[in-house]
């Protein structure tokens, strides 16, 4: 008779050694930031005007992750890390939440669906909501758009609309370089 090995995954996944283990690329680039960032110039974002480090760590929904700001041709950031916190959504579905640059879903809920107060809409006057790509939310097809400075949808085609289109054959070896992996999708349709 075969032996049965059974263990309760959240307790490992609460286990600080554990979650050391799994974030220690986070850990390190984190202890990094912290280091380097009295000694980093202030920048000012273009936009928002505010004074920012170009990399630092931001908290979004009491989660915390390290930012790092692409510059423009002036040699400064769009928007300050606190501006960029401020545009963090939740997913409409799950909760989890979407910063500025993560690819979107784009779903209709039923009318048995509660929408929750923090959902947001892709349009004011559409049903659709955004929602994040994650593995336990979303299916990799209906990735169809990121979301983007100052607080929006820049939308793409997904996946199975341009299977819809034609009869060749998709085949997407990367979503999250989904587009810009693809060589035939048209940039802005």
């Amino acid at each position: 008779m075969g032996t049965v090995v059974a263990f309760d995954k959240s307790s490992i996944a609460k286990s600080p050694t554990r979650r050391f283990v799994m974030n220690k690329k986070f850990l390190a680039k984190k202890v990094w930031i912290r280091i380097t960032n009295p000694f980093r110039p202030t920048l000012k974002g273009a936009i928002c005007g505010h004074k920012t480090k170009r990399a630092g760590e931001i908290t979004v929904h009491d989660k915390s992750c390290v930012m790092e700001m692409p510059v423009n041709d002036d040699g400064h950031p769009d928007y300050c890390l606190s501006c960029i916190a401020d545009m963090a959504i939740r997913c409409a579905w799950c909760g989890g939440t979407i910063l500025i640059g993560k690819s979107v879903t784009l779903n209709i809920p039923s009318e048995s669906f509660e929408i929750p107060e923090y959902a947001v809409r892709y349009k004011e006057d559409e049903q659709a909501l955004v929602g994040c790509t994650r593995w336990d939310c979303s299916i990799g097809i209906d990735v169809c758009g990121r979301w983007m400075p100052p607080g929006v949808v820049e939308r793409f085609p997904s996946p199975i609309e341009l299977a819809l289109q034609s009869e060749e054959m998709l085949i997407i070896s990367d979503l999250t370089a989904y587009p810009d992996g693809v060589p035939s999708i048209p940039k802005y349709i």
